[in-house]
């Protein structure tokens, strides 16, 4: 499922910067394009986003002698520091 919604999100990234870039070729208004350069940018944050989440998820599955809750808050404590180091 994440897997899918990670797929969709890059998938849309792509076609907007195929846009932009008609877009810049056919010397069209610089702000509804930056608009659209500011729609990828969330996108790829949102992919990468759900990336760290799993990327976490996974190697927190393999440390044994933790609690399920324990691995639970650790996973949200982690994402919680990078996606806020990231927004800075």
């Amino acid at each position: 499922m994440e897997k899918e919604k990670i797929r969709v999100a890059l998938k849309k990234a792509r076609t907007q910067m195929d846009r932009i870039m008609e877009n810049i070729e056919e010397e069209k208004s610089c702000f509804p394009i930056m608009q659209q350069t500011l729609a990828v940018i969330g996108l790829l944050k949102s992919a990468n986003q759900m990336m760290l989440k799993r990327h976490i998820e996974t190697v927190l599955s393999s440390v044994s002698g933790i609690s399920a809750q324990k691995r639970g808050r650790l996973e949200k404590d982690l994402v919680k520091i990078i996606e806020t180091a990231q927004a800075k």
